[in-house]
């Protein structure tokens, strides 16, 4: 019969998968949202109880931190960090992890409406659109009752005084500055005189 061939040994290196970068706030696959001027957005990500993460600028080569990665929210655009575990001598695929600082939107202009009202009564009170707003936020004093998403609000007054507002936000979740206006809701008074 034939004779086989001597038997060869194979060696088989069986990496580890990429670390599990779900756990970081507000991702949305590989991107989180960030406000200009928020917090700092602390990067993270899960990996095997014995490994180590590595945390690159760049998608292959480069040199790493251990340490998980701080994004300031100082400056607009998009920070890439590149993350991969290293157990047992071997290091996983890098996984791509994307912060993108977005600008809020500006502050709205003056609200339009009276600023006294008789209780019980109701105005329309508005203001300018807001370039790039998806909705508007609006906040009305204790006692004083009304709800919109728009750039205007139908309000009925209560019996005290205090202060409207209202923000917009934009798609990336972003808040501008409130505008406010100081409104109350005073009765009107009849003096009686008898003789």
């Amino acid at each position: 019969g034939c004779a086989s061939s001597p038997r060869q040994s194979v060696t088989v290196t069986v990496r580890s998968g990429v670390p599990d970068i779900s756990a970081n706030t507000g991702i949305v696959g590989n991107t989180i949202n960030a406000c200009q001027n928020a917090s700092p957005v602390q990067l993270t990500a899960g990996t095997l109880s014995s490994a180590t993460l590595r945390w690159y600028t760049v998608a292959t080569g480069g040199t790493y931190v251990t340490t998980n990665p701080t994004v300031q929210t100082s400056s607009l655009g998009t920070v890439t960090y590149y993350v991969s575990q290293y157990v047992n001598s071997l290091e996983s695929d890098r996984v791509q992890v994307n912060v993108v600082v977005n600008a809020a939107p500006a502050q709205p202009g003056t609200i339009s409406g009276p600023g006294t009202l008789t209780p019980g009564a109701a105005a329309l009170y508005s203001i300018a659109a807001v370039t790039g707003a998806s909705s508007y936020n609006w906040t009305l004093p204790s006692g004083w009752t009304g709800s919109s998403t728009s750039n205007q609000i139908t309000v009925t007054a209560g019996s005290g005084a205090g202060s409207m507002s209202v923000s917009v936000t934009n798609s990336a979740g972003c808040s501008s500055p409130p505008r406010t206006l100081t409104v109350s809701g005073n009765s009107l008074s009849v003096d009686i005189v008898t003789g």
